[in-house]
């Protein structure tokens, strides 16, 4: 019983630790997306 609830703790924590990973990554991309377009907002 303990090894299950083990287990299932296991997979919530890599869920969770995978959610944040993707939302990182999708975070530096928009602010790299975002930084690159303030010169040209700037000109305008």
């Amino acid at each position: 019983m303990a090894k299950n609830k083990f287990l299932a703790f296991c997979h919530v924590l890599q869920s969770v630790y995978c959610r944040q990973f993707l939302i990182g990554k999708t975070n530096r991309i928009a602010s790299v997306f975002l930084l690159s377009l303030l010169p040209l907002v700037a000109s305008a």
